[in-house]
């Protein structure tokens, strides 16, 4: 039958290093109704944007609850542009490596990655996951999902009631590599303090 709304199609034969997805504009209707992108409160975000070679309007944003969002419930998807560890670990500097997203254990060679210019919501909001920020105070964790459009991606589910309005937060897992901005005492606070809503 006929397509009521938006239409979405199978894009996940038609992603690769360079092509992020065919209508990187057009967002997920279930991201639409549960999250939206503002600057974040966290003190790693702020510390990442002054170290990232990223898009501008990018730079310290963080991805909120639109709604209330039940413990155990998907809040985000994180797809882009498909790329592999190979390439990953051969590029120079943390900043290229901002948004990637290993697929593994699911796939163990392929990494998602949202890089620049896709790193703006003015050039790409198709998924949003990539905009969640780090803290070992989490809300929120990684997992794998085939998505409809994307097929095999990361998501974002919440491990906490998450309150509308507060911001999603995933436990990097960094364990021997790390970036620079992951230090302690970074602008006059602790990378690990959530500044805003207390994460409980």
């Amino acid at each position: 039958g006929a397509c009521v709304g938006e239409c979405f199609t199978t894009e996940a034969g038609t992603i690769t290093a360079s092509h992020i997805c065919d209508h990187p504009l057009l967002p997920d209707p279930y991201e639409s109704r549960t999250v939206f992108v503002a600057p974040s409160t966290v003190c790693t975000a702020k510390a990442d944007a002054e170290q990232r070679g990223g898009t501008v309007a990018a730079m310290g944003e963080g991805l909120f609850a639109a709604r209330d969002i039940a413990a155990g419930e998907l809040c985000a998807y994180y797809s882009g542009t498909r790329t592999t560890h190979t390439e990953v670990d051969a590029r120079e500097g943390w900043e290229r490596n901002s948004n990637t997203m290993s697929l593994a254990p699911y796939d163990e060679v392929t990494v998602i990655d949202v890089p620049p210019p896709w790193d703006a919501v003015e050039a790409y909001c198709a998924t949003l996951g990539h905009k969640v920020n780090h803290s070992p105070r989490n809300n929120a964790e990684y997992r794998h999902v085939t998505h409809p459009r994307f097929g095999h991606i990361k998501s974002v589910w919440a491990v906490a009631d998450i309150p509308k309005g507060e911001e999603i937060l995933v436990d990097y897992g960094y364990t021997d590599e790390m970036p620079p901005w992951f230090t302690p005492d970074l602008y006059g606070c602790d990378t690990h303090a959530v500044l805003g809503s207390p994460i409980k």
